[in-house]
């Protein structure tokens, strides 16, 4: 009797385990998709056509970033000028869309 207590409870724990490594993985799959930049502005575009403005500004977020990301190391050779006006002419067209502004300072 005592075997199958102590049986169920490691069966238990080891079940408990393997739920959290999953839950894991499906976050990290998850923040992996959203980090891609052609799935952020289809995802961009189907929240704007949707209304819901608030996780567009999420996608239009990550494609800024990734933009800022691949090119960082070209930034100062390509453009003249600051960071805040290469998003701004960038993605212009999105920002309008969310009704977002980029302030120089």
């Amino acid at each position: 009797m005592e075997t199958i207590i102590i049986i169920s409870i490691t069966i238990g724990i080891i079940i408990l385990v393997c739920f959290f490594g999953i839950s894991s993985d499906v976050s990290n799959i998850k923040k992996a998709t959203y980090k891609d930049k052609e799935s952020s502005a289809i995802l961009f575009k189907l929240y704007i056509s949707l209304g819901e403005k608030e996780k567009a500004k999420e996608m239009l977020y990550n494609m800024i970033e990734i933009f800022c990301e691949e090119e960082k190391k070209n930034i100062k050779k390509k453009y003249k000028g600051n960071a805040e006006d290469i998003v701004n002419k960038t993605f212009a067209k999105e920002l309008a869309e969310v009704g977002l502004t980029i302030n120089n300072m």
